[in-house]
């Protein structure tokens, strides 16, 4: 901002500097000194020049008027100007500009060749779009095509039932093998389902006639004095047998007109023992299902040591806890088979039940329920273990009698006949092993419970060792009952 007592003079200097004229303006103090315009040197750098100064200092600014086709100098205080013509561009600005040139055309090139390979790739991505769209009609077509030809098998054999598997069906599938012996794989199969038939006639009994001493080969005088001795009873007249059937080993299947005559025949087995002495009817058949993953506390007797007795409101509490319109959860008897641990909260036990449709429902579903339906376990077919099982038909070990194919053996002294017909007073011998003591015997080295002889026979002989100091004479006589007890 301007001093109020400044005052400003414009002053024509025309013919100053040469040919250059125009105007000046120059700014008087009051003080004596002057201020110039912005840009205009002081009067101590102005001090000695030869023009563009008054007599009291003060400096002259001049603006030239361009004028066209004339040649007008500069005032200046130096004396060899530098003029500067910005017309002319200078090297670094054209190395500036050809550089930015350079990298415009390089961003260009590299746009372009960006543009073009995503074009590439939309036009690959739209061609793989096509084909799968091409391939999912094609098997849409297909499939159309399949299920018109299913729904023409069905009207030409009507409506396909798949029927649930039975637990004939599940225990044979689950174990087809059990059966061990000589025999190839389809015979023991054969034998499997001819036992599965039997047992799911309901108009017969089995009776077991092993240990008979009569006629058991002429059927048609068995069948004559079975139907005596069913006439003798007072309440089973008008029963009739039919025919009879051989089954595998001393076991007769005796068939009657109605489910309801079998059954009766089967509750008073009375007329069967007075024809036939020693003779048994085989009882109802049940059905075992093992269950896992039972809790304990839900089945066992907290009362009993040992924690493997289960309670006896347990097959009870199971038929209610499963109960099913128009099935029979009946439980005839449970046994728990896992070992004794205090550490575990759950093990398995095995149910017996009375009907083979509950049974089914449980295999088909896999689970059962206990404690009022609170505790819930997991179910499969029980495949009995037969390792340490001693057959009375062979007397050997890993099955039972009923599933036996081998020749008849004494387990007293191994001969071709049956262990209760044995008259020979020798010395035993083993069917198994051949050594001189019975099949039964856990001498045999071949026995399942050899080991538990051999401890025996070391704490019998750390036994004897205590009585020979206090009892000398009666020390031999229990080692002979302890060696008398196994042998039985």
């Amino acid at each position: 901002m301007m001093n109020e007592n400044c005052e400003i003079i414009n002053i024509d200097v025309a013919g100053v500097a040469g040919d250059a004229g125009g105007r000046a303006t120059v700014v008087r103090g009051v003080a004596g000194f002057g201020v110039a315009a912005v840009g205009a040197p002081s009067a101590e750098k102005a001090a000695g020049a030869e023009q563009g100064l008054d007599g009291e200092g003060y400096q002259v600014v001049t603006r030239a008027r361009g004028r066209k086709g004339t040649d007008r100098k500069a005032v200046t205080t130096q004396e060899n100007p530098t003029v500067f013509r910005f017309d002319r561009p200078t090297e670094t600005s054209k190395k500036r500009r050809a550089e930015e040139h350079l990298e415009a055309a390089e961003r260009e090139t590299s746009a372009t060749a960006q543009i073009e390979s995503l074009k590439n790739l939309i036009v690959q991505l739209l061609d793989q779009n096509e084909e799968r769209t091409k391939e999912a009609e094609r098997q849409t077509n297909e499939i159309c095509a399949l299920r018109k030809e299913v729904e023409q098998l069905k009207g030409l054999f009507g409506k396909t039932r798949v029927a649930k598997p039975s637990y004939a069906a599940v225990v044979t599938k689950s174990n087809p093998d059990s059966a061990t012996g000589s025999g190839s794989g389809s015979r023991n199969a054969g034998a499997q389902s001819q036992r599965m038939r039997v047992d799911d006639d309901k108009c017969a009994i089995t009776i077991n006639t092993s240990r008979f001493k009569g006629e058991k080969a002429d059927f048609g005088k068995i069948k004559a004095a079975l139907q005596e001795g069913i006439d003798a009873v007072p309440t089973l007249q008008g029963i009739k047998v039919r025919c009879l059937r051989q089954l595998p080993g001393e076991r007769i299947n005796v068939v009657f007109a109605t489910e309801a005559e079998a059954k009766k025949a089967r509750e008073q087995s009375g007329w069967l023992t007075a024809v036939m002495p020693q003779a048994s009817v085989k009882s109802d058949a049940w059905f075992p299902v093992k269950c896992d993953m039972v809790v304990k506390r839900a089945v066992l007797d907290g009362g009993v040591q040992g924690e493997r007795t289960l309670r006896k409101e347990v097959c009870a509490e199971f038929a209610m806890d499963n109960r099913q319109e128009g099935m029979d959860f009946t439980a005839m008897k449970a046994t728990w088979i896992s070992k004794m641990n205090p550490l575990k909260k759950t093990g398995s036990l095995v149910i017996w039940l009375k009907s083979r449709l509950a049974a089914d429902h449980l295999l088909d579903s896999g689970q059962a329920l206990f404690g009022g339906g609170a505790y819930g376990a997991f179910c499969s077919a029980y495949e009995p273990s037969t390792a340490d099982k001693l057959c009375f038909n062979c007397n050997t070990y890993g099955h039972l009698q009923g599933r036996c194919r081998k020749a008849t053996r004494c387990g007293k002294c191994s001969g071709a006949h049956q262990s209760r017909d044995c008259t020979s007073e020798g010395p035993p011998k083993c069917a198994v092993c051949a050594g001189t003591h019975r099949s039964s015997d856990w001498q045999c080295k071949r026995h399942p419970y050899h080991r538990r002889y051999l401890a025996t026979q070391v704490a019998l002989a750390g036994q004897a060792e205590k009585l020979a100091a206090t009892r000398p004479n009666d020390a031999n006589q229990d080692v002979e009952m302890g060696h008398q007890a196994l042998s039985q």
